[in-house]
């Protein structure tokens, strides 16, 4: 079950090029399709945190904050 996110999180793919991910399923297809080359260890912890949420384990912000925090980890710009 999808859960949207009480606030999106805006990730700039290029210059001028913003990518606006909105809830949980938006954020784990992100990290499983189109995360960036490098690092994966960050990427896979965000998924299973997406993975929790999915299931109950876990509540959507979580989600969300791990997300965030990727991205931030990978190096994407990023806006809250």
């Amino acid at each position: 079950m999808d859960v949207r996110w009480s606030a999106p999180v805006r990730i700039e793919l290029a210059p001028g090029q913003y990518r606006i991910i909105s809830s949980t399923l938006e954020a784990a297809t992100f990290l499983l399709k189109e995360w960036p080359d490098g690092d994966e260890s960050i990427a896979v912890w965000a998924r299973r945190v997406c993975q929790e949420t999915f299931t109950g384990v876990r509540a959507a912000e979580d989600a969300r904050s791990a997300f965030f925090l990727a991205c931030r980890n990978a190096g994407l710009r990023t806006m809250p």
